[in-house]
């Protein structure tokens, strides 16, 4: 959760524009992420959805602590997955 954290706390992202994030909304190496979507619980599920407004949908810069901590957390994505293996 420590990335998570980090971009909350440094960026002031919503709980929902942190959990809406993937992957390809993220720049290590120029150091910014996209703001595109947010995870929102829509008639008891959770699902996906645009940003409400136009100025919602923006792109920041990444503070170096986060990027460190986004690091971290794709390293340790990536060793979970091959412990896991075929599973």
């Amino acid at each position: 959760m420590w990335a998570a954290y980090e971009l909350a706390v440094r960026l002031g992202l919503r709980r929902g524009e942190v959990l809406g994030l993937s992957w390809k909304d993220v720049d290590l190496p120029d150091g910014v992420i996209n703001i595109r979507q947010s995870l929102q619980r829509v008639g008891g599920e959770l699902s996906l959805t645009a940003t409400k407004t136009r100025r919602s949908t923006r792109r920041l810069a990444l503070p170096e602590e986060c990027r460190t901590a986004l690091r971290a957390r794709r390293a340790q994505q990536r060793a979970d997955r091959l412990a896991a293996g075929e599973k």
